[in-house]
């Protein structure tokens, strides 16, 4: 293996940097759009996923599914998300954004994106899609036991 081979550093020391850059990022662009670091979260899995439930949207987004209640019921009070029973599952719900939901959420990540953008800068276009892919893969590879 060819990792085994080469003398490297930990993963966890190469990606805490660039992992606290990130979050940096989210929260204070959540912020500057009037939204908590979940609130900005949940409204683009909203986006992306009109019409989840929330367990659903919990798992996904890798939130609790009790504590997401009280994100949700925040977003719902500002008029950005609504629920809707669903009807397959009367004890479940439907979540969906309104216009300024989703026009939040839009701008919000489109803003994070201009931030990403500037950070990854002092990557070629290439090594920026290289390293998007592989941290996809990695996201959705199977972890070790």
């Amino acid at each position: 293996m060819l990792v085994h081979t080469i003398s490297r550093t930990d993963l966890g020391a190469v990606l805490l940097p660039v992992w606290k850059a990130v979050l940096a990022m989210e929260v204070g662009n959540a912020r500057r759009h009037g939204l908590t670091h979940w609130g900005y979260i949940i409204l683009v899995a909203v986006k992306d996923r009109p019409g989840t439930n929330q367990a659903d949207l919990a798992k996904a987004i890798g939130h609790d599914k009790n504590r997401i209640v009280r994100d949700i019921d925040a977003l719902e009070k500002e008029g950005l998300l609504r629920r809707t029973p669903d009807p397959a599952d009367r004890r479940a719900n439907r979540l969906h954004l309104t216009r300024t939901g989703r026009r939040r959420a839009v701008e919000a990540q489109a803003d994070l994106h201009k931030q990403e953008d500037l950070y990854l800068s002092s990557l070629a276009t290439s090594q920026q899609v290289a390293f998007i892919e592989t941290l996809r893969t990695l996201a959705s590879a199977r972890r070790p036991d």
